[in-house]
């Protein structure tokens, strides 16, 4: 017999994992789109832009309403309203006018509906998992994830050569509408509320960075996960430099290296849940930074005939955002009260998302001039300071 949590776990995230994919086939077959109809970087960029930037400006303030209000409703009508952002999209493609533009701005929307979905999902978590399994369970919700990854471009790529736009576009409103379908059907456990607090936005809001700012723990996790993502982000955008312009090969050694790189995060995502050497999270952490560091060191000093060694050490690279991002997020719920998860998630997701534009800005400025496989050496040698300064 099934625990009663493991249940609800299951349940939420089969819809879940099946959203997952979906959008993730969606994503892919867009920027197929936009490639081969634009043949434009300006509008891939525009694209990235669209669909990370509202999310990032806007997570700064859902997440005081993300604890006021009922997470699980908030999960459903974000999901809901995606899928009706899609619906419109395709209704748009039916009558043939899609442009670029309107495909922008359906990346803003949905983008917005993720600002809501994703901490409120996250929050959700430690409602459901009991403390002692958070970790494994956050392992697995990153398998699902990095699975996807692995997946998705191939099915989009597929789906794009054999199925009209707005069929594939559809996909993803069952997806999102399956999604919801599966919170719905589960109770979810209230967060109960302190009356002795005031019910006033700004106070939430202020409490969010107080708590932050107070707890030293959280505070330099706050800082590290700022420039992890700042040299992690722009890594996986610099494989198509490395492999055409460095080893001086063709696209389907891109591909090798793409899917190299998702299938460490798989690795590694099924690992932390099954095995006992990754239930120390402040251990996770500094693994994850020095196996980066040490596998983008190498990959900047390989000669141009060490190819297959690049992809022993992508897999490697692989395995380090979810020991992080696992650990990182299960340290938060063990030492956040539940009513302010949301904020905090929340502040999480903002970090992330703009220290990922600086990144790949800085990256854009320096690794054409010196080369790419020099930015790798050190991006590495960087990667190994951050662990230095933070535990020294």
């Amino acid at each position: 017999m099934i625990e009663k949590w493991k249940s609800i776990f299951i349940k939420i995230y089969t819809g879940q994992a099946i959203s997952i994919v979906t959008s993730g086939i969606v994503q892919f077959v867009l920027i197929l789109y936009i490639t081969k109809t634009t043949g434009s970087a300006f509008y891939l960029a525009m694209a990235s832009m669209a669909g990370f930037l509202p999310q990032g400006i806007l997570s700064i303030f859902v997440g005081a309403f993300i604890d006021r209000n009922n997470r699980k409703r908030i999960i459903v009508y974000a999901d809901l309203f995606i899928a009706l952002a899609t619906l419109l999209l395709v209704i748009f493609i039916s009558l043939n006018l899609l442009s670029i533009n309107l495909i922008l701005i359906f990346l803003v929307v949905r983008s917005i509906g993720s600002a809501f979905h994703a901490p409120a999902l996250q929050a959700t978590i430690p409602l459901i998992v009991p403390v002692e399994n958070l970790l494994k369970y956050n392992g697995y919700i990153m398998a699902i994830q990095s699975l996807s990854l692995v997946i998705s471009p191939i099915i989009g790529a597929l789906l794009f050569e054999l199925l009209s736009l707005n069929i594939i576009l559809s996909l993803d409103i069952i997806g999102a509408c399956f999604a919801s379908l599966m919170v719905i059907v589960v109770k979810i456990p209230e967060v109960v509320k302190n009356d002795s607090i005031p019910n006033n936005y700004w106070f939430d809001l202020k409490k969010g960075f107080e708590i932050i700012n107070t707890n030293k723990k959280i505070k330099l996790l706050f800082i590290y996960i700022f420039f992890f993502t700042l040299l992690f982000m722009p890594i996986n955008a610099l494989f198509p430099l490395m492999v055409t312009s460095y080893f001086n090969l063709g696209s389907i050694y891109l591909g090798i290296v793409e899917t190299a790189f998702a299938l460490g995060m798989l690795i590694s995502s099924i690992m932390i849940g099954k095995l006992v050497f990754f239930n120390n999270l402040d251990r996770n952490i500094v693994l994850a930074c020095l196996l980066m560091s040490f596998s983008l060191i190498l990959s900047g000093i390989l000669s141009l005939s060490m190819y297959l060694i690049f992809i022993l050490l992508c897999i490697i690279m692989g395995l380090c955002g979810p020991l992080f991002n696992s650990s990182f997020s299960t340290i938060i719920a063990q030492n956040v009260a539940e009513e302010y998860l949301g904020r905090i998630y929340s502040s999480v997701f903002t970090i992330t998302l703009l220290a990922t534009p600086i990144g790949l800005l800085f990256t854009g400025m320096f690794a054409d001039n010196i080369g790419v496989n020099i930015w790798f050496l050190l991006t590495g040698i960087l990667m190994l300071l951050l662990v230095v300064f933070q535990y020294y």
